[in-house]
Parts: C-alpha cells; sequence; structure tokens
C-alpha cells in the first residue's frame, strides 16, 4: 500500500511538472535592421514579475498586477492575457543591428526552473552596383563588368545573369571583406565575349534581402559588305552613306538593288578601298536586322 501511494504521488507530479510551463515564441527570427519583431511569452504559473532581456540587458518589465513598470524606448508591450494564461507581448521595434545572433530571455519572479529564449538574427540590407554602367563592345571582344555590394550582412551571395539567364559561376569570381562594423562589402568580376546586345544583371541575396542592379550591353556587330569590305564602322551599316543623307526610299527596291549591285561589278572594278567607293559596297548589302 505505501509503494502505491508512492507511485501516485510520483504520477501526480509528473503530471504538475507537464501540465505547468513557460513558452517563449518563435524560438529563432530573422528580421532586417530597423524592422520591428514580435515575441510572446505565456505561462500558466503564478508569478509577480516578468522580466525581458536582450542579450542580457534588461528592456521590459512587468508587474502581474500593475503591467509594464518600465521598458527601453525600443520596445513597447501588449497583453493577451486570460484568466487560465498570462501571455505578453514583446515587440522591439527598430531592431538593433549586431554581427552576431542576440539572445532574447523572458524570465519570471519568483525564479521559474525554465528560462526560455529565443534566437534574434538582425541583418543589413546593403547595396548593388555594376560600375561600368551601359557599355557599348566591338562584336567579338572581351568586355569586363565589375559588380559591388557594400554593407551587407550577413556576407550575400552575388550571381549574374545575361538577358534574364543566370551565367554560370565558373565565369566569374567574387571576393568579400568584412568591415570594423561587421558589416561586408563584396566585389564580383564578370568577362565576356561580346556576341550579341543584351542585358547584365548582377544579383546579390542576404535572405530576406535582394537587391538587384542591371545595365545594358550594345555590341556593334562585325559585318562585311560587298567584294569583303569591312563595314563594321560605317554609317551605312545602317542604311545610309557616311556624310550623306539616308537614300530615298524608292532607291531602296530589289531591283533597283540589284542594278546598283551590277553597277558596282562594272564600273568599280570591285574596288571598295576608297571611302566613296566603300560606303556604296556597304550600303549596297546593308544589314537587315
Amino acid at each position: 500500500m505505501h509503494g502505491y501511494n508512492l507511485q501516485l504521488n510520483l504520477l501526480l507530479c509528473t503530471i504538475q511538472t507537464v501540465a505547468s510551463f513557460i513558452q517563449l515564441e518563435p524560438m529563432v527570427v530573422t528580421v532586417l535592421r530597423d524592422s520591428a519583431v514580435h515575441f510572446n511569452c505565456s505561462t500558466n504559473e503564478s508569478w509577480d514579475v516578468m522580466t525581458w532581456l536582450l542579450d542580457g540587458r534588461t528592456i521590459l518589465t512587468i508587474s502581474v498586477h500593475h503591467g509594464p513598470l518600465g521598458s527601453d524606448e525600443i520596445v513597447s508591450t501588449l497583453n493577451h492575457s486570460t484568466s487560465a494564461l498570462s501571455v505578453w507581448e514583446l515587440i522591439l521595434m527598430n531592431a538593433p543591428f549586431k554581427p552576431k545572433a542576440q539572445e532574447v530571455r523572458c524570465e519570471f519572479l519568483p525564479t521559474k526552473s525554465s528560462r526560455p529564449s529565443s534566437t534574434l538574427f538582425v541583418q543589413e540590407n546593403g547595396n548593388v552596383s555594376i560600375l561600368e554602367g551601359d557599355l557599348s563592345a566591338q562584336e567579338g571582344t572581351l568586355v569586363m563588368f565589375h559588380c559591388q555590394a557594400m554593407g551587407w550582412y550577413p556576407s550575400p551571395t552575388v550571381s549574374w545573369a545575361m538577358s534574364y539567364i543566370a551565367v554560370d559561376r565558373s565565369d566569374f569570381n567574387t571576393s568579400d571583406l568584412q568591415d570594423p562594423d561587421g558589416l561586408f562589402n563584396s566585389i564580383s568580376v564578370l568577362q565576356i565575349k561580346a556576341e550579341m546586345s543584351t542585358t547584365v544583371e548582377c544579383q546579390v541575396s542576404a535572405a530576406p534581402a535582394h537587391q538587384t542592379s542591371s545595365i545594358k550591353l550594345t555590341v556593334a556587330r562585325n559585318y562585311t559588305g560587298l567584294y569583303g569590305c569591312d563595314c563594321s564602322n560605317s554609317d551605312s551599316v545602317y542604311g545610309r552613306s557616311a556624310g550623306r543623307p539616308r537614300p530615298d526610299p524608292i532607291l531602296q527596291t530589289k531591283t533597283y538593288k540589284n542594278r546598283f549591285k551590277k553597277y558596282i561589278q562594272l564600273f568599280l572594278s570591285m574596288d571598295c578601298q576608297l571611302g566613296w567607293d566603300r560606303n556604296i559596297c556597304c550600303w549596297g548589302n546593308q544589314r537587315q536586322d
């Protein structure tokens, strides 16, 4: 009989222990600097004073009878308690940045055996830019771009895209450096061969922060006109001879072009080296992009 009573008492103690709780939510949260973050501390145990601490520093004190007694200027609080449950919400406004995890703790007097804590990560959303700006390049030349990401935490991920298609990571190099304030500055270098006009994007992310910088690359294509003339830099590639007005639209008919080409073959002897003749060659076979 004595043994039975002992077991019953142990069971009742176990039930009482399980039934009593102190809970702090969320357990882990990540926000950007200066964002508002919310925590809830709840318990069904009796208490006189609730204390909220951020990295060991008291930021809010609450009396069970009188409510908030004093608080830091960066916090406010709401009471969601019922007759059976004490629930207080801490609102941490303008979350302060630190280059490490911060501990949020909810404690009670009389002291309870359970002292729950949450982990707060505050991140910094920096800025990003492609230093070169919009560029023009000749087809086939190598073009280099530098993407600068400044003032991020944690160290951001940098990626590139061309015409909204991701660039392979083997095609660019990224390095970063942490400054005395704990923020990361990154530089990424992309080198490509100019093949066609495109939009170049540098994408920087450190979830939940994300930013993109984009520029336009205009590629002047290498173009050979009639008889092997190099028309890459000739205005006539775009339908006009250098220093001359755009030809009358009537003269751009297929019949005229065919006659014009025959005229060149017969009377210019395939000589496209002189400036005026070169423009004739290039205009006579202009690109139809």
